[in-house]
């Protein structure tokens, strides 16, 4: 009877235990989000409170319509950047990142749109939109219906203005020539102390690639390695990238050492045997063998 009351107690007091785990990490994920909250409201008022509109220089040049009051911008940058009907490009990856380049100078993102394929399924037609090309459609769900999967919509703010900013390239003698180029835009430019939100002007570049390896070797995370690069070249807007794009390196790194991850542990052991004793090396090989023996045929 003793035994079975001390089970009950010890019973009650793990489900304790669990509910007050349970309760405390909800606890700190809504105070990370009212705090993440908190902060974003923080600096959106500091940012009206700073703002100067005498000092603000809009970029690309403001024109209107004469036909009706719309207002159309067009972007102020160099000549040689600009895209021209008939310009040519060996690929279609070389067309895209000319266009690209004009548009983090221009300050505007870039979306590739559709394309058309030959018989061959080949593609022989392609567009490169800007991203406020068309409208978010809305997609309504029956709230009423049972089997519905998701009955609750997150509002989401639309950053499109129906833009019809673009270029289409065409295939011709296995060239890729600009036969369309639409240079006015219906919706004023990032500025230049926001350039460096721009999706087109972050670049995972090798230099970026090097350092998150060196620093992931010395177990310091993907947070402080950004911070690190930060201060090293000179603030948030010089890093070139975010920490989206840390995070997803990371990840493309974690999925190619699992598919290989046997075959370099095998060779980390044989490396080891050059330098150790072979009793060592033989009973720590057979103890790897024994916890992972599907991972050694």
């Amino acid at each position: 009877m003793s035994v079975r009351k001390t089970e009950e107690k010890d019973s009650k007091r793990y489900m304790r235990k669990g509910c007050r785990s349970s309760f405390g990490r909800k606890c700190c994920r809504l105070a990370k989000e009212h705090r993440a909250r908190f902060y974003i409201l923080r600096r959106c008022i500091i940012m009206l409170l700073c703002f100067d509109s005498s000092t603000y220089v809009p970029r690309g040049i403001e024109k209107s319509s004469p036909n009706s009051s719309n207002k159309y911008y067009i972007p102020d940058v160099l000549e040689q950047l600009k895209p021209k009907v008939r310009m040519t490009f060996d690929d279609m990856d070389h067309a895209y990142s000319h266009y690209c380049k004009y548009a983090v100078a221009a300050g505007f993102n870039v979306r590739k749109g559709t394309d058309s394929k030959s018989g061959n399924d080949v593609i022989k037609l392609k567009y490169y939109l800007c991203s406020k090309e068309g409208f978010n459609q809305k997609k309504t769900i029956d709230t009423l219906e049972e089997n519905a999967k998701q009955k609750v919509v997150r509002a989401n703010y639309s950053k499109r203005t129906a833009c019809e900013a673009h270029i289409r390239v065409e295939l011709v003698q296995d060239k890729w020539k600009i036969y369309k180029f639409v240079e006015k835009h219906n919706h004023p430019f990032v500025s230049d102390e926001d350039m460096h939100f721009l999706a087109s002007s972050r670049n995972l570049s090798e230099l970026h690639k090097h350092m998150i390896q060196s620093m992931t070797k010395i177990n310091i995370g993907l947070f402080r390695a950004f911070n690190v690069m930060r201060t090293i070249f000179g603030g948030f807007e010089e890093v070139g990238i975010s920490k989206v794009y840390c995070k997803k390196y990371k990840r493309e790194i974690n999925l190619f050492i699992n598919e290989f991850d046997a075959e370099m542990m095998v060779e980390n052991l044989m490396k080891k045997k050059e330098h150790l004793h072979d009793v060592f090396f033989y009973t720590f090989f057979w103890i790897a063998l024994c916890h992972h023996p599907t991972k050694f045929h």
